[in-house]
């Protein structure tokens, strides 16, 4: 009969930590965070404390910044970037429902109004 392991998740974290915040971030891409916290145990405050959970989050929210740009200069021009420098001041969960918006925005007073 095979027994269970039990091993803890500090001892998994110590045997490969690279790859355990490697795994764990991409899992938080996937699903989401409580889900993963629920199944890991796992306190994503220490998980975002790492450099690569920070250069990826980075990353993230420089893409997210990089596609409202776009969006907001190939619906409403010049006009649409012009808030960019407001929009740059938001956090990445922020950003995302930004994004949203104006997409779903038909003009550059609707997206004004939601900043």
């Amino acid at each position: 009969m095979i027994k269970r392991a039990d091993v803890s998740t500090k001892k998994l974290i110590s045997l490969a930590p690279d790859n355990w915040v490697q795994w764990v971030t991409f899992a938080t891409f996937v699903l989401e965070s409580m889900l993963v916290q629920e199944i890991m145990r796992w306190d994503m405050a220490v998980l975002r404390e790492s450099p690569w959970y920070q250069d990826e989050q980075r990353g993230r929210r420089e893409q997210m910044v990089s596609n409202i740009a776009t969006i907001l200069e190939v619906k409403f021009g010049t006009e649409g970037l012009e808030l960019m420098p407001q929009i740059t001041q938001s956090d990445l969960a922020q950003l995302q429902e930004i994004l949203r918006s104006i997409v779903a925005a038909s003009t550059i007073t609707e997206v004004r109004d939601l900043l």
